[in-house]
């Protein structure tokens, strides 16, 4: 299941549309995005857009948004997914080292601190220190334009959305 979830201005977290598809392939998520704008969805000011690491998301996102969607990656399924590539010795000096960057304010120290981990990275494991390079950008969107501070812990990951999904009892938001 991939759901859009919008939040309003008061912090009320909408369900915007939902999805059930074999994969994250990017058709039937435009079709679902063009379905909840036919519904009414704003975006001429431009839109905030959190996402995990799915490139069909992302590409759905380009091709009805364009430019008018800035992208957070989730810090969250970032982190994980370069942990997932050490050993449990490495794994919390790892993980406190990249939570303590992207707790930065200022966008220039959060991206340092991140390029310093994924040097140090590189002669331990190199996949590691891909993944962390991968998608480095988007997940200081909100440190770029200075909202890490302010919006920093609901919009630098999906969990709104997982808690969502967690939470349901219906059947088809599983």
């Amino acid at each position: 299941m991939i759901v859009a979830m919008g939040i309003r201005d008061t912090g009320k977290k909408d369900v915007l549309g939902f999805v059930q598809a074999a994969s994250e392939n990017h058709l039937p998520i435009c079709e679902m995005l063009r379905d909840i704008l036919r519904r009414g969805l704003k975006y001429e000011k431009g839109l905030l857009v959190i996402i995990d690491g799915s490139t069909g998301i992302r590409k759905a996102i380009e091709v009805v948004f364009g430019s008018m969607a800035l992208v957070q990656r989730c810090q969250w399924h970032k982190r994980e997914n370069v942990l997932s590539y050490l050993n449990d010795e490495l794994k919390q000096d790892i993980k406190v080292r990249i939570n303590g960057a992207y707790a930065q304010n200022d966008y220039a120290r959060a991206k340092q601190e991140l390029l310093e981990i994924i040097e140090d990275l590189k002669p331990i494991n190199i996949h590691a220190s891909k993944s962390m390079l991968e998608g480095l950008e988007e997940t200081l969107t909100l440190h770029k334009i200075k909202m890490n501070g302010r919006f920093g812990k609901t919009f630098s990951t999906t969990n709104c959305i997982e808690s969502l999904k967690a939470i349901s009892k219906n059947p088809f938001i599983d």
